[in-house]
């Protein structure tokens, strides 16, 4: 599929198990200024949060996002994040990654990506701590093996960010 101009380009929050995002462009999901992700995934409903388990994400290319490329918020067990190009993310500044992933995303596998420009971090790990209530969690027992991070930390206008760049 190709999906392009939206908001994000696919949502995907709640309880599931078992779904697979594959080969897929995404990509201009700036247009609107309030849009953010090309993948926004997790399961960060509170005060209940629901849960995600077995979910594949491979082969897609993800461009131009105001925020990040890829975004897993909220417990998400068992995953694996592979094969896809991501370029282009933090297009808003702000301190997105490309691969960003927050609050539980555990027991899973992140690996053989290429990612590059983005103008913040190529990849994220964290809990989300936002005025919202959201349930944190820890991302334990992660696999991140060969993936491709080129050019990143660098500003929507080609010149590398204050602070601190990984």
């Amino acid at each position: 599929s190709e999906l392009a101009n939206g908001f994000d380009g696919i949502v995907a929050i709640g309880t599931y198990s078992d779904a697979i995002i594959e080969n897929n462009v995404i990509y201009d999901n700036s247009g609107s200024g309030q849009s953010e992700h090309d993948i926004y995934v997790g399961a960060n409903d509170t005060p209940t949060p629901h849960l995600v388990t077995n979910l594949t994400v491979r082969g897609n290319i993800l461009y131009n996002a105001n925020r990040d490329n890829f975004h897993s918020n909220g417990h998400v067990i068992n995953s694996t994040i592979e094969g896809n190009i991501m370029y282009s993310s933090n297009m808003v500044g702000g301190g997105a990654s490309n691969i960003q992933l927050q609050n539980g995303f555990n027991h899973g596998i992140v690996q053989n990506n290429i990612v590059m420009c983005g103008s913040a971090y190529a990849l994220g790990i964290d809990e989300y701590y936002d005025p919202t209530p959201i349930s944190p969690s820890p991302s334990p027992s992660n696999l991140i093996a060969n993936n491709t991070f080129i050019y990143t930390g660098i500003s929507t206008g080609g010149s590398p960010p204050r602070g601190r760049r990984f």
